[in-house]
């Protein structure tokens, strides 16, 4: 019965230290060789098992290990390549708005100045064309708001017929060119006066 004693013993064993790399003497004869050896073979199969799983964990660890270094890489690479488009534009838009500050200052002065009717509306579209530009590159100087999606929209008092009338200036000219009058008609149940931000109304009615 000593052959058994010893297996029953090694089972014992197993169920406090989980050794699996142990091995029942499987020289006995009879029945009791028959059953050390399954119990080996179990062993051989627990053990082959727990390294497949070990390497397993290894493995998905470096792959999320190197995933999270690829993840952050791209995210320091978005940030940076986004830091370096917000200072272009900021920098770009500075420079645009330095002389077109002082084409709008000429163009405010001409439509003040004793000219022709023509050339007073020809200063006109200058003086609007160039307002709505200084609008948009203030927009521009002010991108991490409109990334951000905070871009306030502005409810002044505005009058639909200036609206329209200051849009149809900036095409007069090209009209006239082409033989063309252009003219507009505001309906009597239009208010004359609506809360809205005007440069995104204008941009609607352009």
């Amino acid at each position: 019965m000593r052959p058994l004693s010893e297996l029953s013993g090694l089972m014992r064993s197993l169920s406090r230290n989980a050794q699996y790399s142990v091995r029942a003497d499987a020289n006995a004869q009879g029945e009791i060789g028959v059953l050390a050896e399954s119990f080996n073979t179990m062993l051989s199969r627990i053990e082959s098992r727990d390294q497949q799983l070990r390497d397993y964990r290894f493995n998905l660890e470096q792959k999320v290990e190197t995933r999270t270094q690829q993840l952050r890489a791209a995210k320091d690479e978005a940030e940076a390549a986004n830091k370096a488009k917000s200072d272009f534009l900021a920098t770009m838009s500075h420079e645009i708005r330095t002389p077109m500050n002082g084409m709008m200052v000429m163009a405010q002065l001409l439509v003040k100045a004793p000219l022709a009717e023509q050339y007073r509306r020809y200063a006109n579209v200058i003086s609007r064309s160039g307002q709505g530009l200084l609008t948009i590159i203030n927009d521009i100087l002010d991108i991490s708001k409109i990334e951000a999606g905070k871009l306030e929209l502005e409810k002044v008092d505005v009058a639909p017929d200036e609206i329209v009338s200051g849009v149809i200036s900036l095409f007069w000219e090209r009209a006239r060119e082409k033989d063309l009058e252009l003219g507009f008609h505001v309906a009597a149940d239009v208010p004359q006066l609506v809360q809205a931000d005007q440069t995104r109304l204008t941009q609607v009615v352009t």
